[in-house]
């Protein structure tokens, strides 16, 4: 596995982390981890630091929930991969913008074709906006991810469940909840 970064910020915080495979498992470092209102200037000094590892490592980043728009939907046939083909379709009658102007991420399917999907969208514009804001810190994410489907597929990793689950992600400017 390569390495990995992830950067989260807002209003008077920034944090910085690296992760890299370790035998079968990960370890992650905490790079930065500030508050205050020079969090901002700290963020740049420590992605300098970390230019050259940055360089050759995937960057990830996270579309604020906010920013966003989720339905649950029904899988319309037995065959997942049917579903799959027309999810966007039935995502597009709830989206309150034209699905051409829409990135669409959708929560792994269920083996049970019974129970209904997560799908995000998010437009594309703000998607442009979110990663010039990270590209004007040189941070170049490959992967944009809803910030609710991340949170819940690396709950889901750590500790598996069939059971009920609360996943809060508390920031000092919000707190995301995805249950």
């Amino acid at each position: 596995m390569s390495t990995v970064y992830a950067l989260e910020q807002g209003p008077g915080f920034a944090v910085l982390l690296r992760a890299a495979g370790q035998g079968r498992g990960l370890r992650a470092t905490t790079i930065l981890d500030a508050r205050g209102p020079d969090a901002g200037d700290r963020l740049a000094s420590a992605l300098r630091a970390e230019a050259r590892r940055l360089a050759r490592a995937e960057t990830v980043a996270a579309a604020p929930v906010s920013d966003t728009f989720g339905r649950w939907l029904p899988l319309p046939f037995p065959s997942l991969a049917k579903s799959r083909r027309v999810l966007p379709s039935l995502l597009e009658v709830e989206l309150p913008f034209a699905l051409e102007d829409a990135l669409i991420d959708v929560a792994a399917l269920p083996g049970d074709v019974s129970a209904p999907v997560y799908a995000a969208a998010l437009r594309r514009d703000q998607a442009r906006r979110l990663l010039q804001g990270w590209r004007d810190l040189g941070f170049d994410p490959v992967r944009l991810d809803h910030e609710g489907l991340a949170l819940w597929t690396q709950a889901q990793r750590e500790a598996p469940t069939d059971g009920l689950r609360l996943v809060l992600h508390v920031r000092p400017d919000r707190v995301v909840a995805a249950a």
